[in-house]
């Protein structure tokens, strides 16, 4: 039976906006923590997500699931707020269920980060000063990720006249290069 209604759930989930899903897992983990473990709802959050690559198809997927992690933000503030920041500091499963759906919002707002950096920023500029500061252990600061100006491990490219080239350039196979270009890593 058990078996039955997962798989059930994951066809459902499957089969619905992802940002539908995201809020409905969201509202069941934090209104049914005692029956549903946030670790299952993380994960299924992960398994929403999971496929959002940049794209212009997917610019408004992701702006809808930014959406309704605002709206859940907007609703755990109070609480979270209220929890003491060291460590262990959740006083009841309640709690432990709102932290660890945050840390679970966190890993999917890094991921949405990357996916698409002017939907996270746009979604960002509309977050209250609380809200973002739930956010504050994200990889990246919210809103942020792809408005660094030097990225590490991204080729750039230099143009160089020939005049400044005082010695030959030569490629992996040690051909002589163009003087005029020159790709750092």
């Amino acid at each position: 039976m058990l078996r039955a209604i997962n798989l059930s759930c994951v066809m459902l989930l499957c089969n619905i906006n992802r940002a539908t899903a995201a809020s409905l897992l969201l509202e069941l983990g934090t209104e049914e923590s005692e029956v549903i473990a946030s670790s299952l709802v993380v994960k299924c959050l992960r398994k929403v997500t999971k496929g959002l690559v940049p794209g212009k198809d997917k610019e408004d997927d992701i702006t809808a699931i930014l959406e309704a992690f605002g709206r859940w933000l907007k609703l755990a503030q109070p609480r979270l707020s209220q929890l003491p920041s060291a460590p262990g500091g959740a006083k009841s499963d309640f709690d432990l269920a709102f932290v660890s759906l945050l840390e679970g919002v966190r890993e999917v707002v890094d991921v949405l980060q990357v996916a698409s950096p002017s939907a996270a920023s746009a979604w960002a500029d509309g977050l209250r000063a609380e809200e973002r500061a739930l956010l504050h252990s994200c990889k990246q600061p919210v809103g942020s990720v792809g408005t660094e100006i030097n990225k590490e491990n991204v080729p750039t490219v230099e143009i160089v006249s020939s005049k400044d080239v005082s010695a030959k350039t030569t490629d992996a196979n040690g051909a002589e290069a163009p003087p005029f270009v020159t790709v750092a890593r």
